[in-house]
């Protein structure tokens, strides 16, 4: 579990409007088993703490983006006019994910520090980070945001498939020393096995994940989602590794 608090600002005359957004919140994160909490503290507007896994709260801060744009729309406006919320809404937005993004720096920080003492430790989240490889963050957002999308039930397992084969292939080949020329995926995976970046589980499991997008594209196959929610956690920590080595300057050996 992970938590994170921030202040929403907002004056007395504005009050009744941001609790009531509050609440909303607290409803849609109930509903992504995420705890919202706030409470009023005066000068400082509502003092709020979020808990939840990194997964349920990078989904509550998709889904929460989508639903306060519609409480805005829906809801009653309490006296204020639309200026005024959409200030509280945006402030709430902001923070929210500021505070999250610290997090995630946080548990990525410690995962590091633990690597550098030989230990495994994955961070359980959707945000991977490219460090220097600036060139990578890119497929690195889109994997996270398809992640996202697939867990709120937005996304096809085939598409999350594909996504996850193109990720894993780029940063393959960015842990090797030369361009790689014709090797294939599986000769990548090969190589990354052999040097310890990823186990032997973690190459089994880009096989298949390979073998999947396979059936999908080549032989217009269906994706079974049960087979897909089975690999998704090893996928996860299969790009976490791969990506850290990348960060630490690591090439395979060949």
């Amino acid at each position: 579990m992970a938590s994170f608090d921030f202040n929403v600002h907002t004056t007395e005359k504005r009050r009744r409007y941001a609790s009531a957004l509050l609440r909303h919140s607290q409803r849609v994160a109930g509903r992504l088993h995420v705890k919202v909490r706030y409470r009023w503290t005066g000068g400082d507007g509502f003092y709020v703490t979020v808990d939840g896994s990194l997964p349920t709260m990078e989904r509550f801060r998709r889904a929460i983006t989508q639903e306060v744009r519609s409480y805005m729309e829906a809801a009653p406006a309490l006296g204020l006019p639309r200026g005024d919320r959409v200030s509280i809404a945006v402030n709430f937005l902001r923070k929210h994910a500021l505070g999250l993004d610290d997090m995630e720096r946080f548990v990525q920080d410690v995962a590091d520090r633990a690597a550098e003492f030989g230990l495994e430790a994955d961070p359980l989240s959707y945000a991977f980070y490219a460090g220097t490889a600036t060139h990578l963050t890119g497929t690195l957002r889109t994997l996270t945001d398809l992640l996202i999308a697939y867990d709120l039930g937005e996304l096809s397992p085939a598409v999350l498939i594909e996504q996850g084969h193109t990720t894993v292939g780029l940063l393959l080949k960015a842990l090797q020393p030369k361009p790689t020329g014709s090797q294939s995926f599986q000769q990548l995976v090969d190589d990354a096995v052999r040097s310890a970046i990823i186990t032997k589980v973690i190459g089994i499991t880009f096989t298949e994940m390979k073998n999947l997008r396979k059936q999908a594209k080549h032989y217009g196959r269906g994706v079974p989602q049960s087979a897909v929610d089975a690999l998704i956690p090893r996928i996860i920590m299969g790009c976490h590794r791969l990506i850290a080595a990348v960060r630490r300057g690591r090439q395979v050996i060949r």
